[in-house]
């Protein structure tokens, strides 16, 4: 913990903080396409950038996603994880209270976690392709597509709740009370 005092000193941080600043203008010189994947690990590319600077990992999904393939694939790495993050709210916010979609809801409560936790880390490592954040957002997808056909079916209804209908009800008679 001391070393964040005088990072200037700790060659580690220094390397990485350069190929952030790399990773930099590889997104802003090229911002349509970037400059390929792996262009931080290879010296020849990094010098057309910053001559200097050597090679390694970027150990930034946002800046790795954003020197490989420019700022439009970066919105549509944003976007689906933007989309797995809502399709997850819509399932907890329809799923919550429905008998036999209970599941539903903590698959997607457990993965917005997931989701926090990537995004957490990976904002200090290089796991912009990494396959079960991919896997999550399909899994988050399909559950929602279960949900809705679910829902739109007789199969499963919510329960009617008393303020809903002003009518008091005796679960154990099972009659209006």
């Amino acid at each position: 913990m001391h070393t964040i005092q005088n990072y200037q000193a700790d060659p580690s941080a220094m390397a990485r903080l350069e190929i952030w600043h790399v990773a930099w203008l590889m997104g802003t010189t090229r911002p349509l396409t970037g400059a390929g994947f792996f262009a931080t690990y290879s010296q020849p590319v990094v010098d057309q950038f910053l001559p200097g600077v050597g090679w390694r990992a970027v150990h930034s999904i946002w800046l790795e996603v954003l020197a490989e393939h420019g700022f439009p694939t970066l919105f549509v790495w944003i976007g689906m994880t933007i989309a797995g993050a809502v399709y997850a709210r819509r399932i907890v916010k329809r799923a919550t209270g429905v008998r036999g979609l209970e599941w539903c809801v903590n698959l997607a409560q457990m993965s917005q976690v997931s989701m926090i936790a990537y995004l957490t880390g990976g904002t200090f490592l290089s796991l912009s392709y990494w396959d079960y954040y991919f896997t999550l957002l399909v899994a988050i997808s399909a559950v929602d597509q279960h949900v809705t056909a679910t829902l739109g079916s007789s199969v499963a209804q919510r329960p009617v709740s008393v303020e809903r209908t002003g009518l008091a009800y005796s679960r154990a008679a099972g009659t209006p009370g």
